[in-house]
């Protein structure tokens, strides 16, 4: 399966500590050799770093452990397929904008027999289960968010999305944080509905 690395910092601090074990994992270390990326979110921003070479030896890793970068979250994932061929267009993290907002989907397993209805706003670019999972699920937010405005009921019909909000050192679950920006960060749990 594919590797991921997450932080979530109070404030803007750079990953390269840990990405230096992180990127050998990338085919030097360990077998995940079909390509990385590596999310930097920066105010409202998102900086998108993605190669199909493996992060171990690949010149877009050497920039990142070169370029301190601060961040206070930062999403970086090592790829193993299981779908989808090694190609760019395959390669986590996958960027959206919903809401006027920087979305960032990286995914670690096999979602065998997952084949959701094509979206009419998002649709995925590569042939992976987890950009097919991803703007699934944008795609239903978006649709549900738009029967919400007509009805005023949130329909959850594809899935059950908990968006559980995450801590900056305050005790896990507060919900009470976010920097000058408005900005919040949420661990979202995604179960997908089988009937």
């Amino acid at each position: 399966m594919c590797q991921l690395l997450g932080m979530n910092c109070n404030t803007p601090t750079d990953i390269l500590f840990s990405f230096e074990g992180f990127h050998r994992r990338g085919g030097l270390t360990d077998q995940h050799a079909d390509g990385f990326g590596i999310a930097f979110f920066e105010g409202v921003g998102c900086r998108l770093f993605l190669d199909d070479q493996a992060s171990a030896h690949s010149p877009v890793s050497d920039l990142i452990r070169r370029y301190p970068i601060k961040s206070k979250n930062v999403i970086a994932h090592i790829r193993k397929t299981t779908q989808g061929r090694v190609a760019l267009e395959n390669t986590h993290p996958f960027h959206r904008e919903l809401w006027g907002r920087n979305w960032i989907f990286a995914h670690n397993g096999n979602l065998a027999h997952f084949a959701p209805a094509r979206g009419q706003y998002y649709r995925p670019v590569g042939d992976t289960d987890s950009e097919a999972a991803f703007c699934h699920l944008l795609e239903t937010l978006r649709q549900d968010a738009m029967n919400d405005e007509l009805t005023g009921v949130f329909n959850r019909r594809a899935f059950d999305l908990e968006l559980v909000p995450m801590d900056e050192g305050k005790g896990a679950g507060t919900g009470e944080r976010g920097d000058q920006s408005g900005n919040r960060a949420f661990h979202g749990v995604l179960q997908c509905k089988t009937s």
